[in-house]
């Protein structure tokens, strides 16, 4: 049996690129994520943190700095490569300094002798196959993105004026080196060459070399680099491949593939800016998972665990594993730009995602839907998780609370057991309607929350108006919210105000959601604080504001009637204001706007919420 650790040694930086091999990052390892000081976060400032480290080191004449470990794989065929284990972030950093330096130097000219000897640092001959591979780079990824960018960078190509998929932290990192050469440096020559001597010569590392290819994984997930701890992304990428280990050949066949649909996934996350481990725990949720609640810490023993085997197959047929989580990953864009399993723009999950932007624990659900491959079965879920998220909010619940109930959810979604799934749900809302009710009467609340109001009213419109062809706009930003009684003038209130009512009363009917509707934002303009019989008839005695807007919900309350477009009715639109009483809430010439009004428009908002969502309400 070979020894595991075969050498550990404390190298500088030059005798560790004077070794003439070339460091490879291999498929099993994660991208570079270290940050930069152009991210917001500055208390995460990894590449500044290193640099900086150093030059103070250099400042205070230390003989020698520590950089922290490196642990390398060496395969006995392969005389040429060294694939780093840990240490990539460190090392691929310092590459980038001494590659930023080099363009330095060819950019203020007559440092010839000096990039010759970078060169002589960062290029090999490698034998290869029996044969000679001249000027070889010291460094290379696996990864599709990221082994371009570094090609470009060793030869000395202009990468600012060139695109690059997905590798902003790679990028980033480049340019703050640049940074710190211009300014920590002062853009010396002398200052700078004093700091690459520095680094190279009085800067180590404690190198572990090992030639077990097992024993590689483990220590991989075992350790971890300075300030970023592995996440699960990188530990199930890690235990995918390492269930090819003891065939060496279907490593070599699959490896490729699984590091290309690794790629497709992360490049769809992060085009939505979505948590690559959020993203697994919900497609395991939705895939797999049957207990009442997971953890983020609970997935990776659960694909290592005999029953998530059997269920992924995983450890038999990764392709085909990767390929779903590819699946979901493409049908989370969709999701993201409000588009269904049909790539047709969905209500159901526009207005979620426009008013309550953060909720994310839908997503599950809608990725349980969509394994059954039926629209109008996906459509119907979607409406109904819109719903519990429209009640949640309302009510504000508490999110936690849904998250513990994903698992049954899905599982009753993947089943295609919609009655009971339905049930479920409508079962979640009864829990909070009461309290959501009793917030969306509240028009205390409402004025603190005035985007709740706003999402009531425009789902509203958007339903009506889609349903019956009167021009609706799903753009949010495309309405404001108009306060029938005058909110702010004093004079609107007191003219508004029924003789019988105090004006402290009246004023309290303000905020309520039955004194609400929407209006494009230069017809809120001209409300202004007139009183809500001047928005409808002017000072000659015409029709006036609310007669010549498009808004089905607004136009509705002049006569308790809906118009279409070219402002003819019919039949089905007027059975539908009529089943909703939108008659009894009409203002058409009627100079006072009464408390027994607002409450009537109420009760047809919430009559129509029922119709849209199947819930009583």
């Amino acid at each position: 049996m070979s020894k595991i650790i075969q050498d550990i040694e404390s190298p500088s930086i030059q005798e560790i690129l004077e070794e003439k091999k070339q460091f490879y990052i291999p498929d099993f390892q994660r991208n570079y994520v270290w940050k930069s000081n152009s991210d917001k976060n500055k208390e995460d400032r990894h590449v500044n943190l290193l640099l900086e480290d150093i030059h103070h080191a250099m400042t205070l004449k230390f003989k020698e700095y520590y950089l922290g470990p490196i642990i390398t794989f060496e395969d006995k065929k392969s005389k040429w490569e060294y694939q780093v284990i840990d240490g990539q972030q460190r090392i691929t950093t310092i590459i980038l300094f001494i590659l930023a330096y080099k363009n330095f130097l060819n950019k203020i000219k007559g440092h010839a002798t000096q990039v010759k000897v970078i060169d002589n640092l960062l290029f090999r001959d490698l034998e290869m196959s029996g044969k000679v591979q001249e000027n070889e780079q010291f460094l290379k990824t696996s990864s599709i993105h990221g082994s371009k960018f570094l090609e470009d960078l060793f030869n000395g190509e202009d990468v600012s004026k060139k695109q690059y998929s997905n590798i902003r932290e790679l990028q980033s990192a480049f340019k703050t080196c640049a940074k710190f050469i211009d300014e920590t440096l002062e853009g010396n020559p002398v200052k700078v060459k004093k700091y690459f001597n520095f680094l190279k010569e009085n800067c180590f590392f404690t190198w572990v070399k090992t030639n077990n290819f097992d024993e590689a994984f483990t220590i991989f997930e075992r350790m971890n680099d300075r300030g970023l701890p592995l996440t699960t992304g990188d530990k199930l990428k890690h235990y995918i491949l390492s269930t090819l280990i003891d065939d060496k050949q279907e490593f070599s066949k699959k490896s490729p593939i699984i590091n290309r649909l690794w790629a497709d996934i992360d490049d769809n996350l992060r085009s939505i800016n979505f948590n690559f481990d959020r993203f697994i725990r919900y497609h395991l949720v939705a895939r797999y998972w049957e207990d009442s609640y997971l953890t983020q810490k609970e997935v990776l023993p659960w694909f290592r665990s005999s029953e998530g085997k059997k269920q992924s197959k995983l450890s038999t047929n990764q392709i085909k594993f990767l390929e779903s989580m590819k699946e979901d990953s493409k049908l989370l864009k969709l999701f993201k730009k409000s588009q269904g399993v049909d790539e047709e723009l969905n209500p159901s999950l526009h207005f979620p995602k426009s008013y309550f932007g953060s909720v994310t624990q839908h997503i599950p659900v809608l990725f349980a839907a969509a394994t059954v491959n039926d629209l109008n079965y996906f459509n119907k879920v979607a409406i109904k998780m819109e719903a519990l998220i429209f009640m949640y909010s309302l009510a504000d619940t508490k999110w936690n609370l849904l998250e513990k109930e994903l698992a049954e959810i899905c599982m009753l979604v993947r089943n295609n057991n919609f009655i009971k799934f339905e049930n479920k749900i409508n079962d979640l809302i009864s829990k909070e309607i009461d309290q959501a009710m009793s917030n969306l009467t509240n028009e205390v609340y409402l004025e603190r929350n005035y985007m709740k109001s706003k999402f009531v009213l425009h789902r509203i419109d958007y339903e009506i108006g889609t349903r019956f062809k009167l021009d609706p706009s799903i753009k949010r930003e495309q309405y404001t919210l108009e306060h029938i009684i005058p909110q702010n003038s004093p004079e609107g209130l007191k003219e508004s105000k029924p003789p019988d009512m105090s004006l402290d009363d009246f004023s309290k009917l303000r905020h309520r959601i039955g004194n609400m509707t929407i209006l494009s934002k230069s017809n809120n303009s001209i409300a202004g604080d007139n009183t809500p019989y001047q928005k409808i008839i002017d000072n000659n005695g015409k029709p006036a504001l609310y007669e010549g807007t498009f808004i089905p919900m607004t136009k509705v309350l002049l006569d308790g009637k809906l118009e279409n477009v070219s402002g003819s009715k019919n039949t089905k639109t007027n059975i539908f204001a009529n089943k909703h009483n939108f008659k009894k809430v009409k203002l058409h010439k009627d100079k006072y706007w009464s408390t027994e009004q607002v409450k009537e428009r109420e009760k047809t908002f919430f009559s129509v919420l029922s119709e849209i969502y199947g819930i009583k309400i």
